[in-house]
Order: C-alpha cells, then structure tokens, then sequence
C-alpha cells in the first residue's frame, strides 16, 4: 500500500478544499494539523476549521469505504513544565531559526 504526502500552503479553507480535491474520491484522506496555531483561533473560528475539515473527509463526493482521517496536534498549557518562557525562546531563538 502506497501513501502520497502533499504539503499544501494557504488559508485554512483554500488548502483544506485544494486537499480534498487533489485526491479522488476512491482515496483515503489524512489531514494533519499541528495544533499550534490553535491558540490564534477563538472557538468559533476552531468549530469553522474542524466543520471544513469533516466536510471533505465525509463529503457526498467520498466513497464510504475509502475513511478520512483527521490527526490534530495539541500542545501543552503553560506549567512548571512549560513555562511561558521556555515557549517565547522555541519561537525567538538568538540564531534566528525560528524567526
């Protein structure tokens, strides 16, 4: 059994409709969202992405037996063991990577 992997770049709902339609509906799909931009989102904006995602994984244009997937990366709250500074120097690091 062969996966193909497509990294796709855009606006929520543009890349989430250009995933769906870049597979036939005889394919299974895998979305993967890492999460962190999550915490951008309020919950109406969350609700919207999940719906649009469901949409394409379960559309009339899907074949019931070819299931979609949806695998979502969450992050850990700030703590003793991620404290809010540990997170600001990931995401503003002295070389400039994360930049």
């Amino acid at each position: 059994r062969h996966h193909r992997c497509v990294p796709i770049q855009g606006v929520h709902e543009e890349a989430i409709a250009a995933a769906g339609a870049a597979f036939g509906a005889d394919r299974s799909l895998t979305f993967l969202f890492m999460g962190s931009s999550l915490g951008n989102l309020d919950d109406d904006e969350i609700v919207a992405l999940f719906h649009c995602v469901h949409g394409q994984l379960s559309g009339a244009h899907r074949v019931a037996s070819h299931p979609g997937r949806f695998l979502v990366g969450v992050d850990l709250p700030h703590s003793d063991r991620k404290p809010a500074a540990r997170v600001w120097r990931a995401y503003n690091d002295e070389a400039g990577w994360t930049a």
